[in-house]
């Protein structure tokens, strides 16, 4: 059976990307190989999960009051969006913060597919710079396939 590591937007609290992440993981599985989605969540990214913002600005502090008067359905979305990532979705064994660790203990597979959604969209990154781990520069050896990025 083939392994397949599969990088892809798997953490946003977003319908969509934790779908597209759940069926193109799914996708892989059907088609009859072992498919996990490789844990890479950088950490600018994971903070618009977070209940509340605690920036300091004044919208962040404007988003934070909302969520203050409505923290018992924001609270339980949170747990749903965290609860269907860990029951559902098949995660690498570790990890990965940033493209350096990645890159330093990248893991084993036969296959790399990255993909889908916006992973090749340098304006959603901090930095408006591609993400090199989306465009596989981790892999070391193995097939690389990018699927339906844009």
């Amino acid at each position: 059976m083939t392994r397949t590591g599969l990088i892809t937007f798997h953490f946003a609290h977003h319908y969509g990307a934790q779908l597209q992440a759940y069926a193109t993981m799914r996708a892989i599985q059907d088609l009859g190989h072992d498919c996990d989605i490789i844990d890479f969540r950088l950490p600018h990214t994971t903070r618009t999960n977070q209940l509340f913002k605690r920036s300091g600005s004044v919208r962040d502090a404007a988003s934070d009051a909302h969520t203050a008067l409505h923290y018992a359905a924001f609270k339980a979305r949170f747990d749903r969006f965290e609860a269907f990532v860990s029951q559902q979705m098949k995660l690498s064994p570790r990890r990965y913060t940033s493209f350096a660790k990645l890159r330093d203990d990248p893991p084993a597979y036969d296959v790399y597919v990255a993909g889908s959604d916006q992973i090749w969209n340098p304006y959603i990154y901090a930095d408006k710079q591609f993400e090199p781990a989306f465009l596989l520069d981790f892999v070391q050896t193995g097939r690389r396939i990018a699927y339906a990025p844009s």
